[in-house]
């Protein structure tokens, strides 16, 4: 695998950081549907970020329109390896912008650290 396939595969693990989703899968191009990675994605924020009543429905509502967002742009079409990784890029900081105005500072905190542990857990599986 050329080594922008595998950032691009790295950034999808970022951006699904809270799916249970593996490396393995994600080389075998199996990246769930939209609504499991979603409700993957709620069911362990809710417990890991302890999510408020108020705050349940706003993150699941955005869980599950970036994961349709990245089906459509990016797993469903066919884009050069730089072009994958600038819209991966792009989907992110959407949702992180989105998520910090819902998460209070202490839960957008421990999203981003969940997020970037799981990214480089990815970086040691594709090379050690």
């Amino acid at each position: 695998m050329k080594k922008t396939v595998v950032l691009s595969f790295l950034l999808l693990i970022s951006h699904l950081a809270y799916s249970q989703l593996t490396v393995k899968d994600l080389k075998k191009g199996n990246y769930g549907t939209p609504q499991s990675r979603a409700e993957e994605a709620d069911n362990i924020m809710q417990k890991g970020l302890k999510l408020t009543p108020q705050q349940i429905p706003t993150v699941a509502e955005m869980n599950i329109r970036y994961a349709w967002r990245v089906e459509n742009e990016v797993v469903k079409v066919s884009l050069s390896d730089w072009s994958r990784y600038r819209k991966i890029t792009a989907i992110q900081d959407d949702k992180d912008k989105e998520l910090k105005k819902v998460l209070n500072e202490e839960q957008f905190k421990k999203y981003k650290k969940k997020r970037d542990d799981m990214f480089w857990q990815g970086v040691k599986a594709y090379f050690f």
